[in-house]
């Protein structure tokens, strides 16, 4: 039977703290459980590529989405698929201040500090480009900079957003060829430092693709040789299941025995008491 006034204070209390939210999945859910960490992920939009990053929504845009669930569900569907194809049946509360101030070397950043990382990314390399090709004093750096910004982005032009891009010989030589016209770049120059280039031609894309997309995203960042990542704990995050899905049945019967582990991990709605109830009917 369900407490609604324990759920009311459970919900109430969750409101009371800053909190972030992280989606997954029941299957994905059994895993965080087993190993005892919330454990990051390794993402192309990143501040720091070799470091693991639990991606999250800020409570405010969390809200909006939610509101959509009921109005318009096709619309829902879509944002949650775009954030994660793994996003499915599970809502995890974070509790942002519990977490930075009590799990060691681990750190929030808003999705817009990306944008500062990849423009950072941009006038480093062009600047090394710049000195790398030789041209100075024939060109000033600012027209090179905004010439080269136009050669990177000619790869983008017609680039599917959703599909990494494919970096063709046939392209390559149009860029050889352009930068051997306006500048007398040899090839075997660009070659060389082709890293640097392409490394603008990523970042660009990153800036393209993902702000707009991905307004009110948050990441927790960890250096994995120091932290597993956010450990499973009440005091730093709450599970609620949001649907309920029979044919998952194996799988409640295994998070039962979490659910029964740790009660006060879990919020205690009507669809964890129907999954409880599945898996007592069908032993």
């Amino acid at each position: 039977m369900i407490n609604f006034d324990l759920l009311a204070e459970e919900l109430k209390d969750i409101n009371k703290n800053p909190h972030n939210i992280h989606y997954s999945n029941i299957r994905n859910l059994i895993d965080i459980l087993k190993d005892g960490y919330l454990e990051g992920s390794y993402y192309d939009v990143s501040l720091k590529r070799d470091n693991p990053e639990i991606a999250t929504l800020r409570r405010s845009e969390d809200k909006k989405i939610s509101l959509l669930r009921k109005n318009n569900p096709k619309k829902y569907d879509d944002i949650m698929f775009h954030l994660s194809e793994s996003i499915d049946d599970v809502k995890i509360y974070l509790f942002t201040d519990r977490i930075r101030s009590s799990v060691r070397k681990i750190k929030k950043y808003p999705i817009s500090e990306y944008n500062i990382s990849d423009n950072e990314t941009v006038e480093k390399n062009t600047k090394e480009l710049y000195e790398k090709y030789e041209i100075y004093p024939k060109v000033n750096y600012n027209t090179f900079k905004k010439e080269i910004i136009e050669i990177c982005k000619s790869f983008l032009k017609n680039a599917d957003e959703e599909k990494r891009i494919s970096f063709q010989h046939e392209k390559e030589d149009e860029i050889k060829k352009i930068l051997k016209e306006k500048y007398g770049i040899k090839n075997y120059i660009f070659d060389k430092y082709s890293y640097v280039f392409f490394d603008i031609v990523f970042s660009l894309k990153r800036l393209r693709k993902s702000y707009n997309n991905r307004e009110g995203e948050e990441r927790f960042k960890y250096d994995a040789k120091k932290s597993k990542g956010i450990p499973v704990n009440p005091n730093f995050m709450k599970i609620r299941i949001l649907k309920l899905y029979p044919e998952k049945i194996e799988d409640y019967k295994e998070l039962i025995n979490y659910i029964n582990k740790t009660p006060s991990l879990f919020i205690q709605d009507k669809v964890l008491h129907d999954i409880k109830k599945l898996v007592k009917n069908d032993r």
